[in-house]
């Protein structure tokens, strides 16, 4: 019951703080979404840092298809000081249809949050940079624990070009990640 009332006292916090952030309006999501395509396992490379991800490091997220057409969420986390992961589960709902990458996410129901997809790699779903409702949220995510400097440096402009704190963003460890798909890729 405690833990209960403490995340809903957080999510109630973190639904007042965002509202006192400049908000992302103005930012549109992308279009001629394929949220089939969207769908498996994303790799956090980015982030503004968040009270709710601090010290977490190999974070990732799966996203799956709900029966009643929204999207069920799961993040992942590792906390080092904990010798643990963390994990959070959620759902998201098409805020304007399934062809456009603009959601509405609760981790802690009945509060939503936007996640507002602002770029993606269209061609191959490799790559995508995820806003919510102000400034204060961002992170650039990838199909794969690891991106070249190059791509993600080209994003971090994009985003400074949106108007984004680059300077603010944190660089995601994902140094299990890595070693658990080569330790894989070596049993084969």
């Amino acid at each position: 019951m405690l833990r209960k009332l403490m995340f809903t006292a957080a999510a109630l916090l973190l639904a007042l703080l965002a509202g006192c952030g400049v908000s992302t309006r103005n930012i549109p999501a992308v279009t001629q979404f394929d949220a089939n395509r969207y769908l498996g396992k994303w790799y956090e490379i980015a982030r503004i840092p968040h009270f709710f991800e601090r010290g977490l490091t190999d974070c990732y997220a799966v996203y799956e298809n709900r029966e009643d057409g929204g999207i069920k969420v799961t993040n992942w986390g590792y906390s080092p000081s904990r010798k643990a992961w963390k994990v959070a589960r959620g759902r998201a709902y098409f805020s304007n249809g399934r062809d456009v990458g603009d959601l509405r996410v609760s981790f802690f129901r009945p509060f939503y949050a936007t996640y507002k997809i602002i770029a993606l790699d269209r061609k191959n779903y490799h790559w995508s940079m995820i806003t919510s409702g102000t400034y204060d949220y961002l992170w650039i995510l990838s199909r794969s624990p690891h991106m070249s400097d190059e791509q993600r440096n080209e994003l971090l402009e994009t985003a400074g070009e949106l108007g984004f704190d680059i300077k603010r963003m944190h660089i995601v460890d994902q140094t299990r990640n890595i070693n658990a798909i080569s330790q894989q890729a070596g049993k084969q």
